[in-house]
């Protein structure tokens, strides 16, 4: 085999014949053996660490979070710098609570059907400059201080546009999608 001490192949041999030395060095050198099982084993971790999150809730989040979604499933709680996140199913929708690190309940978000979309808005889609599009989502919001708004999500190709509305039908603000 044409490949030299340090592991670089020769032109003549082929590229199979090089790997497979190669690994076969790797595999054979306790030093290298022992770096590729700590990498692995620093993967694992790093990968079981992230899909095993575990996620202290505030009792004031928790105790909350039950009284108003008592049917709520597949609770799944995360975390990040500035809130809480639990994301379930209530009646089949997909529902995102978001609490602050004190607890406090800032807002909730639900996917919703159509025939769960006020009749206002539902006007108010229909007289807009993006009536051609296609209505691809609706999401209502509901804020702690008990503010309702809507987000739709229209596209048109691979234009995307996100509008907000009120409970009455008033657009409040459009944002351009990426």
């Amino acid at each position: 085999m044409k490949v030299n001490k340090s592991g670089m192949c020769f032109l003549d041999v082929s590229r199979k014949a090089c790997v497979a030395y190669r690994v076969h060095q790797i595999f054979t050198h306790k030093t290298s053996i022992m770096r590729i099982l700590s990498i692995f084993l620093a993967l694992a971790f790093i990968a079981g660490g992230a899909s095993a999150q575990v996620v202290k809730i505030p009792d004031k989040a928790k105790n909350h979070f039950s009284g108003k979604y008592p049917h709520a499933k597949d609770v799944k709680w995360t975390n990040n710098i500035t809130n809480y996140t639990a994301e379930f199913k209530e009646d089949m929708i997909p529902v995102k609570a978001t609490y602050g690190l004190d607890g406090n309940w800032n807002y909730s978000e639900a996917f919703i059907p159509d025939s769960q979309v006020p009749k206002a808005v539902k006007e108010s889609i229909a007289k807009s400059m993006y009536k051609d599009w296609n209505v691809k989502s609706i999401v209502v919001k509901e804020s702690a201080k008990g503010e309702k708004s809507f987000r739709v999500e229209v596209v048109n190709g691979i234009k995307k546009k996100f509008i907000f509305y009120d409970k009455d039908g008033v657009t409040l603000k459009e944002n351009i999608g990426i």
